[in-house]
């Protein structure tokens, strides 16, 4: 007998035990993470009655929230957000592009960002729910107008002015039945 080969039959027992103990701790570990989101509970649907019930100052935040909870993480929003209706696609954009400009203070970087995609369904949600100079600012973001800045400029001022997520509060109100999940 060689030295290695006394050395593998003399750890053999050991190698055994290390990838025995191994695989029990990846396999604690794969049970644990497909357990993690069971405990957590579903996030509540947004019923007619949950979102009358909701006061005006939070009804933006609970549709934004029942929007994002109701997508597949897994999946491309751009896919998903049209295919719940008009209605709370062109709100979905407004909310976004309201929340990126809000970070950025820079539409192009929006446009250039994930969220520019959205910035078509903003323009057309921007004159839904009442805001036109946003929508026009947007409109001319999207034209590539090589005035970018005064674009830029227009659309804060629109922003401040007409106060889109404001807006969005009787346009959910008017529109309550297109935002509410269906039973089942």
């Amino acid at each position: 007998m060689t030295a290695s080969t006394s050395f593998l039959q003399i750890n053999n027992g050991y190698t055994i035990l290390v990838c025995g103990f191994l695989a029990l701790l990846i396999g604690a570990y794969l049970y644990g993470s497909s357990r993690k989101n069971r405990g957590q509970p579903k996030p509540e649907r947004l019923t007619a009655e949950r979102l009358a019930a909701t006061p005006d100052g939070e009804l933006v935040h609970a549709v934004a929230e029942a929007i994002t909870d109701r997508m597949d993480p897994k999946r491309d929003p751009y896919r998903q957000v049209p295919l719940m209706g008009e209605a709370p696609c062109s709100f979905y954009a407004v909310w976004l592009v309201c929340m990126e400009t809000g970070r950025s203070r820079d539409l192009r970087a929006v446009k250039a960002g994930p969220s520019g995609r959205f910035l078509e369904y903003a323009a057309d949600g921007f004159r839904s729910v009442g805001a036109p100079g946003c929508a026009a600012a947007v409109d001319m973001i999207l034209t590539q107008n090589p005035k970018y800045q005064k674009a830029n400029d227009a659309f804060f001022a629109a922003l401040e002015a007409e106060k889109p997520l404001e807006l969005c509060v009787p346009f959910i109100r008017d529109n309550a039945d297109k935002f509410v999940e269906a039973d089942g």
